[in-house]
């Protein structure tokens, strides 16, 4: 018998499955593991079996940007504890032309104390000629620890944990 059942062990079951269980409660996670052979698979497809998500502080709402922070603070502990590495802190480039979107972004992002970059499209395109971006918009940038994250290792790590 168990104190608490968590169904679903992807992104969310699996990171409500690692809480849990540093408590006192006794705990179990309930679902199926990601299939082995897709080609012979008849079960669900999980919304986390693609291997890439940008992770990021960086948000016009103040509660999506403090969640993120807290959730990405988490990253080297778990990947230390489970031995894998799912965190790419590479950065993220935000662009966008909407100057209240920018300034909503700008604001949470100075209440977080974040260090985010703000510039033009145009720089941008002069450091990175890769990069077709439109000309005249408002590129933010925020540095590593945001990044990407693999999501199939990030539930193998939270249920390795």
């Amino acid at each position: 018998m168990f104190d608490i059942a968590v169904i679903g062990l992807g992104l969310v079951g699996s990171a409500a499955l690692r809480h849990l269980a540093l408590s006192d409660a006794s705990v179990v996670g309930i679902g199926p593991g990601e299939p082995t052979d897709w080609s012979v698979n008849s079960g669900p497809f999980a919304s986390h079996y693609d291997s890439g998500r940008v992770t990021r502080r960086l948000d016009a709402r103040y509660e999506w940007a403090e969640l993120a922070s807290r959730s990405i603070a988490q990253y080297p502990e778990i990947e230390a504890q489970s031995g894998l590495r799912f965190h790419r802190p590479v950065g993220f480039l935000f662009v966008r032309k909407d100057p209240i979107g920018i300034a909503q972004q700008q604001h949470v992002s100075e209440r977080l104390d974040l260090p985010v970059v703000t510039t033009t499209t145009d720089a941008v395109r002069d450091e990175f000629q890769d990069y077709e971006l439109p000309l005249q918009w408002t590129a933010l940038y925020e540095p590593s620890p945001a990044g990407h994250i693999d999501p199939r290792l990030m539930v193998e790590a939270q249920l390795k944990v």
